[in-house]
């Protein structure tokens, strides 16, 4: 008796289940990327909120306290922007934010503190600098004892994304701003 032989006819993947793949792969990056997105922005946003909260702090402590214990020093270790409150020998480095976010600074009262406008300026911070800013009784920026008149200006960008945190040194008055470039 013969065997009979069966010919299969597989010719590898149709063109729908092509199309299906395809859209799945599609919809699961647009998942993952816009996950890392949300994340991000939110990153940003944490970082625009401790900075605010830095500022607002240091100014009740110098009203209460007086200058010294209001300091602010901001600086940038390790690729970590940080903040330290008071005497820097015994405060803890709080982190503001990693240098993924582009943190920059402007130093002055000449510093285009106009909320809103243009590309996140400014110098970028570097490892191993700290820029220190006094506030008096009143809440005003102590020009004469801060670093350079005082960071007026400190921006946090990715990507499109900029948080521009004001810092108006005649009022001690802060803003922080978030726009897209």
């Amino acid at each position: 008796m013969e065997k009979k032989r069966t010919i299969h006819n597989n010719k590898g993947f149709s063109l729908v289940e092509m199309l299906i793949v395809v859209a799945l792969l599609s919809i699961l990056i647009s998942i993952a990327i816009m996950s890392y997105s949300t994340v991000t922005n939110a990153q940003l946003s944490e970082a625009a909120r401790t900075y605010e909260a830095a500022i607002n702090t240091a100014i009740a402590q110098s009203m209460a306290k007086g200058s010294e214990a209001g300091k602010l020093t901001i600086g940038m270790e390790n690729g970590e922007l940080y903040y330290m409150i008071g005497d820097t020998a015994t405060a803890p480095k709080e982190e503001i934010c990693d240098a993924r976010f582009t943190p920059r600074y402007i130093m002055g009262s000449t510093g285009g503190n106009t909320p809103g406008t243009g590309a996140p300026l400014g110098i970028p911070f570097a490892d191993g600098c700290e820029y220190t800013i006094y506030f008096n009784s009143n809440g005003t920026v102590d020009t004469v004892n801060s670093t350079s008149g005082g960071i007026s200006r400190l921006t946090f960008s990715f990507n499109n994304r900029v948080i521009e945190g004001f810092l108006y040194l005649e009022t001690g008055k802060n803003d922080v701003i978030m726009h897209y470039m």
